[in-house]
């Protein structure tokens, strides 16, 4: 409820100018205990946010677990839906994409609006380092200290600051992926992994190209006048289509969007990542996990490590986890690494939601795009 205004006070009442301040003076008071705490709700949201029932609740956190360690600020959003639910989404976009990823352009490209449809809430954020959170130095933004604040924020959707969630589901989309993984592998605090456009094998000559592509982001007219850390990269202009999206499939107006929406990467986080790496924290992986990949992703994918089948997903993933994990595969027909912003991205919607609910509560079957993997 909106706070009185000293106008409203006058008004209804006649009181004196200089208890109608008083009134003010409270109301302001009032406003600033509301936004109290590190996990406070912030008065700014986008419509897109405001429309599908999500409020700006940030977070702050360290790099380190040194209880000296500097606290930064991490932006996050927080759906709800309608009904009352017990497990929330904690969404991880890929390098130079911020939160916006997981809203999309149309109702058809909205992964939350999904999720919110599917009675489950979300949890949303800017990484720290990219768009409204806040930017360390480049070199400690890296896979590890990544994990770490990702692991404080499934804390916190547990402990009552975020939420009181009984079941706290990572959901990444390529570089977010690798970062959950190595969560789910250090902190054991995640109950099921949804891993989108994100593989162990990668297709090296569309990796090289994306990762050779990235100069500084100060450099860059989109950044302009930002005072962008050194160390913090970007794609040059008009480039993201060629490594993200297929031509054929894409959403309209998916690549003007991209450019307009481009967030950044560090040289911490190319410096921290590595195949052998992922490959390592996956075989310590002990939740459900459900891979999802375009069968276009020019990043993971060619003819040499196919893409259009679950099956095929699940022979790449074979050796990748330990015998008793289970995990589950979903191919989207045509979609390149930004699986999202494509024509068929619900496909990927549906197949993850249900598979949720499947695996957390038991309620629904399993969709018909997703294919248990034999281990």
């Amino acid at each position: 409820m909106s706070q009185p205004t000293a106008l409203d006070a006058r008004q209804r009442t006649g009181w004196p100018r200089h208890l109608a301040g008083i009134l003010t003076a409270f109301a302001l008071i009032a406003a600033l205990l509301n936004l109290a705490g590190p996990a406070n709700a912030q008065p700014r949201s986008s419509p897109r946010h405001a429309a599908s029932g999500c409020a700006r609740h940030d977070i702050h956190v360290t790099l380190t677990p040194a209880r000296s360690a500097t606290r930064y600020r991490v932006a996050g959003w927080l759906c709800r839906p309608r009904a009352r639910t017990d497990t929330v989404q904690l969404l991880l976009s890929g390098l130079t994409y911020n939160h916006t990823y997981w809203t999309g352009i149309s109702p058809t490209t909205n992964w939350t609006s999904a999720a919110l449809e599917h009675g489950q809430a979300v949890y949303m954020i800017d990484r720290i380092g990219i768009g409204a959170s806040d930017h360390p130095p480049a070199d400690q933004v890296t896979v590890d200290s990544e994990a770490l604040v990702t692991h404080q924020i499934a804390t916190a959707l547990r402990d009552g600051r975020l939420g009181r969630y009984a079941h706290v589901i990572g959901v990444g989309h390529s570089y977010g992926s690798i970062t959950l993984t190595a969560e789910a592998a250090q902190h054991h605090d995640l109950d099921a992994l949804v891993l989108t456009g994100k593989q162990a094998q990668y297709n090296q000559p569309g990796l090289v190209a994306f990762q050779s592509s990235l100069y500084p982001a100060h450099q860059d007219p989109k950044f302009a006048g930002t005072l962008m850390p050194d160390g913090y990269l970007t794609t040059p202009p008009a480039s993201r289509a060629g490594f993200f999206l297929n031509p054929d499939t894409t959403a309209p107006g998916a690549a003007r969007w991209q450019e307009a929406t481009k967030a950044t990467a560090t040289t911490g986080e190319l410096s921290s990542i590595s195949a052998a790496r992922y490959q390592a924290d996956s075989q310590r992986v002990q939740v459900p996990v459900l891979i999802i990949d375009g069968s276009n992703d020019s990043l993971f994918c060619n003819t040499s490590l196919p893409c259009q089948t679950d099956l095929q997903l699940c022979e790449r993933a074979h050796d990748i986890y330990a015998a008793g994990t289970p995990v589950f595969s979903a191919v989207v027909p045509g979609a390149g690494h930004a699986i999202d912003l494509h024509r068929n991205a619900p496909i990927a919607f549906t197949a993850a939601d249900r598979w949720i609910s499947r695996v957390i509560t038991g309620q629904a079957t399993y969709h018909p795009e997703v294919t248990t993997c034999r281990r």
